[in-house]
């Protein structure tokens, strides 16, 4: 479950960085990486935005990274970017609370009976996450169970398998 020791000597190549040009650009690893100047320059609106009062309850030790995940999450557009930033703040206080963690009692049930799992890493280190539909036991849990189960391992995911510049995703 750690990161494996030969992923902090590992350096993404370039389509793992970034995939595509122009329009069509996608990031993939944020940390530690040279922005393009036109992701600076829709940082800097974003946060020129976010102190004029225009968002609330960004959690303490959000980087410009996790903010720049909206920007392209949301093609660039301000307005989107705060409602898909609100919105997404909200979901995360009600739904997940202070801590992931908490959840645990709720999904222990879905998660060992082998339907939502991780399964070690591909060649970039990235971690597996599998769900296998068909060990679901929709008669037994609800899909907002199953939605807990998914979310707590991609939780547990970023707090323990991701390693900031090299593996930033799944």
């Amino acid at each position: 479950v750690k990161v494996p020791k030969a992923a902090y000597k590992y350096s993404p190549p370039q389509e793992i960085v970034m995939f595509g040009k122009g329009k069509k650009a996608e990031r993939f690893i944020y940390v530690n990486q040279n922005l393009l100047p036109k992701e600076k320059q829709k940082l800097s609106e974003l946060e020129n935005e976010i102190r004029k009062g225009s968002l609330e309850g960004i959690p303490e030790g959000w980087s410009r990274e996790e903010l720049l995940r909206y920007c392209y999450g949301t093609n660039w557009k301000t307005p989107k970017i705060l409602k898909n930033l609100k919105e997404s703040l909200e979901w995360r206080k009600s739904f997940l609370g202070r801590d992931y963690k908490a959840l645990l009692p709720r999904v222990l049930p879905i998660l060992t009976e082998g339907s939502i799992y991780i399964h070690g890493r591909d060649h970039y280190f990235r971690p597996i996450l599998v769900l296998n539909i068909a060990k679901c036991n929709f008669k037994k849990h609800s899909i907002e169970e199953y939605t807990m189960g998914i979310c707590f391992l991609l939780e547990y995911m970023i707090e323990n398998m991701l390693l900031p510049g090299k593996v930033e995703n799944w």
